[in-house]
């Protein structure tokens, strides 16, 4: 796949065609002269991600969002390929506990060079960045033998938690 190099903010707006906001520092991966294969990428760069923790009162300023509490359901099947999920990540910018995983997302974007839009499958936002979350991942490596579990999501993320 290929890797672009964004020198600042008006160059990727030029370029991408997207709005400034969407470029933020941690967002862009830049590679200098080699191409990266997927599976590549995320053995040597899955530790450098930015970190992105669920927690569902998230928005406290937001009049609009009561969370009052209560089980859903956490499934472990990437919403692409349904296969179980390794490297758990999620749009920089969603809100919701689901995630996608990484090997997935860009070996797709690889086969699917011209189409692939980098939208998010379960809200549909733009994942403009991506963040990995190792909660999710220390939840699935404790059930490997299962593909979802019930969480409770006001407890998601509190002091030793796991589901």
């Amino acid at each position: 796949f290929t890797l672009e190099i964004y020198k600042d903010v008006e160059q990727f707006t030029q370029l991408t065609k997207q709005e400034p906001s969407a470029c933020r520092p941690g967002y862009i991966v830049m590679c200098m002269g080699y191409q990266l294969q997927p599976q590549e990428f995320v053995d040597k760069h899955i530790k450098a991600l930015p970190i992105g923790l669920y927690r569902a009162n998230k928005n406290d300023d937001d009049d609009d969002l009561t969370v009052t509490g209560g089980t859903t359901s956490l499934s472990f099947k990437d919403p692409l390929t349904f296969a179980k999920i390794e490297h758990p990540v999620r749009g920089a910018e969603c809100d919701h506990l689901l995630c996608c995983d990484l090997l997935t997302l860009l070996t797709m974007s690889v086969e699917m060079k011209t189409s692939f839009d980098w939208q998010c499958q379960i809200c549909g936002n733009l994942m403009a960045g991506i963040v990995y979350d190792p909660e999710v991942k220390a939840v699935i490596d404790k059930y490997k033998n299962k593909s979802e579990v019930d969480v409770d999501l006001m407890r998601w993320g509190s002091n030793g938690y796991l589901p």
